[in-house]
């Protein structure tokens, strides 16, 4: 059954550290818009969930993408990255490159 999408869309991105600060990063599937790069676990916000407090959110959200790390067919594979390791723009473009950089820049 296919969600219903609102009028806007508005999407929630989650930087899940491991004990060892790294972030999980989901490689993007090779026919999706951030083929060739990564994706964090999150996604858009359906349409009656508008009133619905952004934490259940994520955690729908990162039920729905990770699991137990088993990841969805929006992406390919998965790594435990240290952001203070990697050029971020060799992993991540667009608004997810844009949030990472504030991330780390708020570290």
């Amino acid at each position: 059954m296919a969600k219903e999408r609102g009028i806007y869309q508005v999407s929630l991105k989650l930087l899940l550290k491991n004990n060892k600060g790294e972030i999980l990063a989901l490689k993007a599937a090779d026919n999706g818009s951030y083929a060739g790069y990564h994706d964090l676990p999150g996604g858009r916000i359906d349409a009656d969930e508008f009133n619905t407090d952004f934490t259940e959110i994520i955690e729908r959200e990162v039920k729905e993408e990770i699991g137990d790390i088993k990841i969805s067919d929006e992406h390919s594979n998965f790594k435990w990255l240290n952001l203070k390791d990697i050029k971020l723009e060799e992993y991540f473009t667009s608004g997810i490159l844009e949030g990472v950089k504030m991330y780390c820049d708020g570290e």
